[in-house]
């Protein structure tokens, strides 16, 4: 198991260097998994269907349009990468998660 304070460490493929892996959702995931209780949750309702059936429903609703921006900050994305890059234009956090890429 990892420990709560390990990263997870990727090459990038274009520059070569080193870097620590951004991963969505971290803090909730090292609760999770780093800890009994975390442990218990995760068994009694992280892996049920409902649960995925309400965290979906959720950001399939308008108000999850507010975690956009932030989301592309945080991880950096290339907006410029986005076929539709106008980031107020998404119905819903869905919606901007499976958004198209421009062709190279």
């Amino acid at each position: 198991m990892m420990h709560p304070n390990d990263h997870i460490i990727v090459k990038n493929r274009h520059t070569g260097a080193t870097e620590v892996e951004q991963v969505y959702g971290e803090n909730w995931l090292k609760r999770i998994y780093g800890n009994p209780l975390g442990s218990i949750a995760l068994h009694a309702v992280v892996k049920r269907a409902f649960f995925s059936q309400l965290y979906g429903f959720a950001m399939d609703q308008p108000s999850s349009r507010k975690r956009i921006e932030p989301f592309v900050q945080k991880y950096g994305l290339n907006i410029a990468e986005f076929a539709n890059p106008d980031l107020k234009s998404y119905a819903n956090f869905n919606e901007f998660f499976y958004r198209k890429l421009k062709t190279s």
